[in-house]
C-alpha cells in the first residue's frame, strides 16, 4: 500500500508516496522475477512474481524475490544511494556526453557497453557517427566502413580517458582509509575491468584500419 507524505509540513513540498514497510524489503536484480502494479484507484501497489525457472539467474535464486532499483546501467548511483556495486549488471552507461541536438545521444539508457564482453551498443555508434556527420544519412554512414574506423577512433579516446581518469582514482583509493573504501575500490575495479573489455575490442577495429 501507498504511505504518503503530507505537502503541509514543509512549504512548496510536494507530496510523494513511499513503498513502505513491504517495498523497501525486496533485493535488486535485473533482470527481476517481481513486477510492480500501482492501482492508483485503491490507491495501493501490487508485488506480482512473475514466475519459475525461466533463466539460469532464476534457477541459482529459486527462493529469492527481487525487484529493479531502476537504472541498472548506472553503477555510481547504486553506491551512492543504496550502498553497494551491482558487479553483474549486464551493461554499463558509456560516460559519452555529446552535444544536446544529437538525438541518438539522448537515451542514456541505451547509451551502454556490454558488460561482460565490452561490445558496443548500437546506439551508441549511432550517436558517434552522427556527432561526426551530422548532415548524413545514417544508414549510408552505418555501411561505410571509414566512419566505423573514425567512430571507433573517437571511442577509444574517451575509453581511453575514462581509463586514466580511473587509474588516478585509483591511487587515491588506495592510500585513503574509511569504512566506505572497499565498496569504492569494488566500483573502481569493476568500471576499470568493463573498459578494459571494450577498448579491447575498439583496438580490434583501429587495427583494420580506413578503408
Amino acid at each position: 500500500r501507498f504511505w504518503k507524505t503530507d505537502s503541509e509540513i514543509v512549504e512548496n513540498y510536494q507530496p510523494r508516496s513511499e513503498l513502505v514497510p513491504l517495498g523497501d524489503m525486496f533485493n535488486h536484480r535485473d533482470p527481476p522475477n517481481v513486477k510492480i502494479f500501482h492501482d492508483h484507484e485503491k490507491d495501493a501497489v501490487c508485488f506480482v512474481y512473475m514466475g519459475g525457472a525461466e533463466s539460469e539467474a532464476e534457477c541459482c535464486y529459486p527462493k529469492d524475490l527481487f525487484i529493479t532499483y531502476g537504472q541498472p546501467y548506472n553503477p555510481h548511483r547504486f553506491l551512492m544511494i543504496f550502498g553497494f556495486v551491482p558487479t553483474d549488471m549486464r551493461e554499463l552507461w558509456s560516460h559519452l556526453l555529446l552535444s544536446p541536438t544529437n538525438a541518438y545521444g539522448s537515451d542514456v539508457a541505451k547509451m551502454v557497453f556490454a558488460c561482460k564482453d565490452g561490445m558496443v551498443a548500437q546506439r551508441v555508434w549511432d550517436a558517434v557517427l552522427h556527432e561526426l556527420e551530422p548532415s548524413k544519412d545514417l544508414e549510408a554512414l552505418r555501411l561505410s566502413p571509414n566512419y566505423k574506423w573514425h567512430a571507433a577512433d573517437v571511442l577509444n579516446d574517451h575509453v581511453t580517458k575514462q581509463l586514466e581518469e580511473l587509474t588516478s582514482l585509483r591511487q587515491k583509493v588506495d592510500t585513503t582509509e574509511g569504512k566506505n573504501m572497499a565498496l569504492i575500490r569494488l566500483h573502481n575495479e569493476f568500471l576499470t575491468t568493463v573498459f578494459g573489455r571494450v577498448q579491447a575490442n575498439l583496438k580490434e577495429e583501429l587495427e583494420k584500419g580506413p578503408r
